[in-house]
């Protein structure tokens, strides 16, 4: 089922119970149960049918950073530095 079918449903609910009627009570709370059902069942589907993937990404891993400025003068400066990262 789409994503927009069940929200048009809902919708649709909704605008049926703030429409001026001449009905009883016992409508209005068939509308009421139906909103209530019809969002029950669109919250409680899942895609998921195992277990998670296992990350092959796992590991330490060290990057060097190098940063190079050279000002008006021709002057260059270097600077670098070694961040190390574990991915769990």
């Amino acid at each position: 089922m789409p994503w927009y079918a069940g929200s048009g449903v809902t919708i649709a609910s909704l605008l049926l119970l703030v429409m001026p009627r001449r009905r009883r009570l016992g409508g209005l709370l068939m509308v009421a149960l139906a909103i209530a059902i019809v969002g029950g069942i669109s919250g409680c589907s899942s895609n998921q049918t195992g277990p998670p993937p296992v990350n092959p990404d796992i590991g330490t891993y060290a990057v060097t950073v190098i940063g190079t400025y050279t000002s008006t003068g021709g002057q260059v400066t270097t600077h670098s530095s070694v961040i190390t990262y574990t991915i769990n």
